[in-house]
């Protein structure tokens, strides 16, 4: 085992934004979370896997901005992954 620590930086009135993979639909939701959304993602699921591989299929504990479809977005999938990840 290692200890590590993630750090993230926003404008204090941004919402945090993160994005779940939905490979039913093949789509990507967008979810506007809490400050404490990581710290509760963490307890309930493998985080760890979930970073290194992209979060799929999900339920995120947020309010639910947008969907889109990557196959229609100007960034591909490949990329995606390595923005989230």
């Amino acid at each position: 085992h290692r200890i590590s620590i993630g750090l993230n930086l926003k404008p204090k009135d941004t919402p945090i934004t993160h994005y779940i993979l939905d490979t039913e639909s093949n789509k990507i939701n967008k979810y506007h979370v809490t400050k404490d959304y990581f710290l509760q993602i963490a307890q309930k699921t493998n985080f760890s896997s979930s970073i290194k591989n992209g979060f799929i299929n999900y339920v995120a504990d947020g309010e639910l901005i947008d969907t889109f479809d990557p196959s229609t977005s100007k960034i591909k999938m490949k990329e995606f992954n390595k923005l989230i990840a």
